[in-house]
């Protein structure tokens, strides 16, 4: 199933999100804004397979242990193509402009290319950044018109983007991709892009079998944003462990992937739209969260943020939230009640009469929705009646309890 989180700060959402955690049964990926994710599940998790850590910030003082470069596999075409959409997908890129389709069009053209030339001959994203920084840069486009493999068209396209499209075009296009990459400004974070000559690729198939566990944190930031980052690595999870999927039984991976995307808002806006509608029924659960519903309008679209909330099989709904509309609609979907008023009146004369009659109440109230306690939450679940459930904070845990204890070597060895 889908699992969809509305969580205010401070309302319990890791207290829950780190159960999800732990007690997913095969691989698991957790992105976050904070290391406290990691903190009370790494432990559990190494005892199921490997762990890893991507962080390139260092938040929390929590290392990495991995680092990915979105070049990975571009040399083919079609993985090019996938890539450069996942980059965008986590760019503020044309959003809010005029066109933004248009936009968005020829900006993935031109990053496709550039991720191909680049994976090709050998270059880095660090190339890529650059060339990305000078439109009058052909070095890109001297690839694609020496390479054999180039597929058909793709040159032309650089071509016509870099010398004959109309500057306002041209501006509009490479600053729409230097968003993208803004990251690689910054020297710590483009080093986590930049895989040393020994290190090993990271194995999607290997990472399934050995039900390994992948932390992505980073901090949520206006500029600069680690979200194109984290959104094509998952892109990439996603992607191979539906080719994956499409192999075993029933179209299904067995043990499932746990994708539990914390802010993905924020830090991870992958294409949940088509996600949530395709995942599960390939052994690809989601759990994602949210600060607010406005989240996945502002960040997805009104229609796109409406079928998100629709293909959410399971919604959790934490108190807190205090924007009146989300609250009436949510107390809508619990549906009224009967509820009996009792009547008194007097006659003239002096006799008393009293009466019952129905009215229909809301089953929750908005007010009652807004004031839930610390650790209570309200699950709406497709067909099911609406339920208030208590979370047990993971770090109450005693499997969690009894690894904190432990010395670190015996927490390490599991």
């Amino acid at each position: 199933e889908v699992v969809l989180a509305v969580a205010p700060p401070r309302t319990g959402k890791t207290a829950w999100l780190g159960n999800v955690v732990i007690d997913a049964p095969g691989a698991c990926v957790a992105t976050s804004t904070r290391a406290d994710l990691h903190e009370h599940t790494a432990g559990l998790r190494s005892q199921r397979g490997p762990v890893m850590v991507f962080n390139p910030e260092g938040l929390g003082g929590v290392p990495s242990t991995l680092r990915w470069s979105p070049l990975d596999g571009c040399a083919q075409p079609q993985e090019a193509m996938l890539r450069a959409g996942y980059l965008l997908a986590g760019s503020p890129g044309a959003a809010g402009t005029e066109d933004r389709q248009f936009w968005e069009g020829n900006s993935f053209k031109l990053l496709r290319c550039y991720l191909f030339a680049a994976a090709v001959s050998g270059h880095s994203m660090a190339d890529v950044a650059r060339w990305v920084g000078n439109a009058r840069d052909h070095t890109a486009l001297d690839i694609l018109e020496r390479h054999g493999g180039t597929p058909p068209g793709w040159a032309g396209d650089v071509r016509q983007l870099a010398e004959h499209a109309p500057e306002k075009t041209r501006e509009s296009v490479f600053l729409t991709v230097a968003l993208t990459l803004q990251f690689m400004a910054d020297p710590a974070l483009a080093r986590s892009v930049v895989p040393e000559p020994a290190e090993k690729t990271f194995d999607v198939r290997r990472f399934l079998e050995q039900r390994g566990t992948l932390y992505l944190i980073a901090a949520e930031r206006a500029h600069g944003s680690l979200a194109p980052l984290f959104t094509a690595l998952c892109g990439h999870l996603f992607e191979t462990a539906k080719v994956l999927a499409s192999h075993g039984t029933n179209g299904r991976l067995d043990p499932p992937l746990m994708m539990a995307l914390d802010k993905a808002a924020l830090i991870c806006p992958v294409p949940l739209e088509r996600w949530t509608s395709d995942g599960g029924g390939r052994g690809i659960p989601l759990v994602i969260t949210i600060q607010s519903p406005s989240q996945l309008f502002d960040r997805w679209g009104k229609e796109a943020g409406r079928t998100i909330w629709s293909n959410a099989a399971v919604k959790l709904i934490f108190g807190g939230l205090t924007v009146a509309e989300h609250l009436d609609d949510i107390s809508a979907l619990c549906g009224e009640r009967d509820q009996r008023v009792r009547s008194h009146s007097r006659s003239h004369d002096g006799k008393h009469s009293h009466s019952m009659s129905l009215r229909r109440v809301p089953v929750l109230s908005s007010d009652a929705l807004r004031t839930l306690g610390p650790f209570r939450t309200l699950v709406l679940h497709r067909t099911t009646r609406p339920v208030l459930g208590r979370v047990v904070p993971v770090w109450k845990r005693s499997d969690v309890r009894r690894v904190a204890r432990a010395p670190k070597h015996e927490a390490a060895r599991g």
